[in-house]
């Protein structure tokens, strides 16, 4: 039968707990609350421990007075031990229960001065998230540098609340710290496995290696007539065959491998005609854009653009930031797209990215007699460094979009302002970057070509400073 635990401090009996599948072996305060709370259960001293607070745990177990332990800058063991502990105990117990001393071969370890042993901590700590105020907390730990149990929240002014729920279990106040925390950020890159589809990934147009290349996912969208499906919108060109539907599918990496469940299908893609404006001769359309039904609308969000965790001068910028998705209002009129207007991009290749509009609604020859009416370009004129790169080969059909001040947190206001489908590079006397320059065709003229209704969930036109809706 394991042995019973007796702290100099508490002198109560311990609790056996499971949780996930290993033993927390911790023992209550020795209050009236947390008896009737937690109750009076032996606790195992089992030895080795699998998890690091079962570990500290069974230290404690061997010596009373033991607070925790950590590593310093100079690698050095450091013991945080209550008044009343004895340090070769301590010493002894670290190496029982760990099978030696960590920290560097040969140094000093050291002591630093403690106020409440680990098996009190960790025993405040789940009693609180078993019978506390525990709806603002995002973070606890039992913290065995600080010898104190810390609560992370989001918004300080919900401490009162925590504090008073402290006092009613009867937790010294003092033993807890609360801190402003921010959630972690969950990492993937704009080339992984992402559900549900959003602007700005990689897609392909047909199984790798069989005539297709990864593009980026442009937005989604309803398209008129079909308020029942959700479409992707992305570059023409990406598909087989341009301004034709000829069977090809989306197909993102989220699959293993992603090419046994195509996602969606190509609806629409027409074909080039003498529209109005066309230059003599000449057959036109007014964007490189083609749109693909999802097979599961629950497969795309409507309105939603990738945000990347790095931004316009940083390398390494296609690491998503997932749950924090760029959400547009409504798409920009042509009238607000002036030379010299700050727009961004977010792509598969080249991720997030800003320039200034250079020429506006020009004329693009797309292939030998076929163009692409009212086009424009925009360069990189915060001079990106060229690891960057600002747009390289796999952007193509990114959305091309407009915020209220041209910054990467700009209050959530985003405009979607077209589809990026080209790049051109120059280089510049005295300027060690040259002027890369993306080419993209308006909101206007995409929804023109495909028949788009909606492009966001509640869409509205922007303000001619795009700081709201008009």
């Amino acid at each position: 039968m394991p042995r019973t635990v007796r702290l100099a401090t508490l002198a109560v009996m311990g609790l056996l707990l499971a949780a996930n599948a290993c033993t927390d072996m911790i023992v209550p305060p020795d209050t009236a609350k947390a008896r009737q709370l937690l109750g009076n259960v032996a606790i195992a001293d089992e030895g080795r421990a699998s998890s690091l607070d079962d570990a500290l745990s069974a230290i404690n177990a061997r010596a009373p007075g033991f607070g925790g332990m950590y590593i310093n800058e100079q690698d050095e063991l450091v013991l945080v031990l209550t008044r009343d502990a004895n340090v070769a105990v301590a010493r002894a117990a670290v190496s029982t229960v760990l099978g030696g001393m960590p920290g560097k071969e040969g140094a000093a370890i050291r002591t630093v001065s403690g106020t409440y042993e680990i098996n009190e901590l960790r025993t405040w700590r789940r009693l609180y998230e078993r019978s506390g105020d525990y709806s603002k907390i995002v973070l606890s730990d039992l913290d065995e540098r600080q010898n104190r149990i810390v609560f992370g929240v989001l918004d300080m002014s919900s401490a009162s609340a925590i504090k008073a729920s402290l006092i009613g279990l009867g937790i010294p106040v003092e033993a807890v710290i609360v801190k402003h925390t921010s959630l972690p950020i969950k990492l993937t890159t704009l080339q992984d496995s992402v559900l549900p589809i959003i602007g700005g990934l990689q897609f392909w147009s047909r199984i790798p290696n069989q005539q297709s290349k990864p593009c980026s996912t442009g937005f989604n969208a309803k398209l008129t007539g079909d308020g029942s499906n959700l479409y992707m919108i992305t570059n023409a060109h990406c598909t087989l065959t341009f301004a034709a539907v000829d069977g090809d599918s989306l197909y993102a990496p989220s699959y293993i491998p992603f090419w046994r469940q195509a996602l969606g299908h190509e609806t629409t893609d027409p074909a080039f005609s003498a529209i109005p404006g066309c230059p003599s001769g000449r057959v036109c359309r007014m964007a490189d854009a083609a749109a693909f039904r999802y097979t599961n609308s629950a497969s795309g969000t409507l309105g939603d653009l990738a945000r990347t965790l790095f931004y316009t001068i940083h390398s390494s910028g296609i690491t998503l930031v997932r749950d924090s998705n760029m959400v547009l209002s409504g798409p920009v009129r042509d009238s607000l797209l002036l030379s010299g207007q700050w727009i961004q991009k977010v792509g598969r290749t080249t991720g997030w990215s800003h320039g200034r509009i250079d020429q506006t609604c020009f004329t693009a020859t797309a292939f030998t007699g076929k163009d692409l009416l009212c086009q424009y370009n925009a360069w990189n004129a915060n001079a990106v460094s060229p690891d960057s790169l600002f747009v390289n080969a796999g952007d193509s059909g990114s959305p091309a979009f407009i915020t209220n001040n041209h910054q990467e947190y700009s209050e959530g206001v985003y405009w979607l302002a077209g589809l990026l489908w080209g790049s051109s590079y120059s280089a510049t006397p005295g300027d060690p970057y040259g002027k890369r320059t993306f080419f993209f065709s308006p909101i206007s003229g995409v929804k023109t070509d495909l028949g788009i209704s909606q492009i966001a969930v509640n869409e509205c036109e922007p303000t001619a400073s795009f700081n709201a809706c008009r």
